[in-house]
């Protein structure tokens, strides 16, 4: 049975990712410090890259069965080539090192000691921002291998850990933007590979 607890946490899930929904880049957005699609879309490519290896093990319930499928290894290797991702990667680097007062934090992510993380962010007294939304969300991408994903009624470790970190509403928002990076990733790599096919009847003709 559940407790009251999930059953709060679940309905309040259920609020946001219907927001998310309607409007991920107003919602996530301004979670996230994005103003523009292709920005926020390339940072949700950036934790795909850096959970490059985790990725096949949440393939299928991430996008579902394709009509035809993508590989995980093609699209990582595109989205490694895509300029606006390169950026992104680059950028967030410059970003966790501008962020000051957050080394015990990551000391504590590096652990995957949630609790000590929870501890050492509030005692840091660092106000919540876009900018410690994303330098946290990629540090705990990058060092359990994998971007937040959300699955029915969990997710993985890395985004309960987010959760348990920034909140439900920025793990969702990260996971929505993760998943939706994937999506129009795998969906630009279909399209060209009919592209290809139609090209290559059409010259057999």
């Amino acid at each position: 049975m559940k407790n009251f607890k999930n059953y709060l946490e679940e309905k309040e899930v259920v609020s946001i990712q219907k927001e998310l929904n309607e409007d991920i880049l107003g919602v996530a957005g301004s979670v996230l410090g994005f103003g523009a699609s292709g920005l926020l879309f390339a940072w949700g490519g950036s934790l795909l890259v850096k959970g490059a290896l985790a990725l096949p093990r949440f393939w299928k319930k991430m996008l579902g069965n394709s009509t035809k499928p993508i590989e995980p290894a093609t699209t990582i290797k595109e989205l490694k080539n895509d300029p606006a991702v390169k950026v992104t990667i680059e950028k967030s680097k410059v970003e966790r090192e501008s962020v000051e007062g957050l080394e015990k934090v990551f000391i504590a992510i590096e652990q995957k000691d949630e609790e000590m993380a929870i501890k050492e962010l509030k005692d840091s007294k660092i106000k919540p921002s876009p900018i410690v939304n994303r330098v946290l969300i990629s540090e705990v991408s990058k060092v359990f291998g994998e971007p937040p994903i959300h699955y029915g009624n969990t997710g993985n470790e890395c985004y309960k850990f987010v959760k348990a970190l920034l909140g439900i509403k920025v793990a969702q928002a990260a996971a929505a933007v993760v998943k939706e990076a994937l999506r129009k990733q795998t969906s630009e790599l279909s399209q060209d590979e009919e592209s290809d096919d139609k090209e290559e009847l059409t010259s057999n003709v």
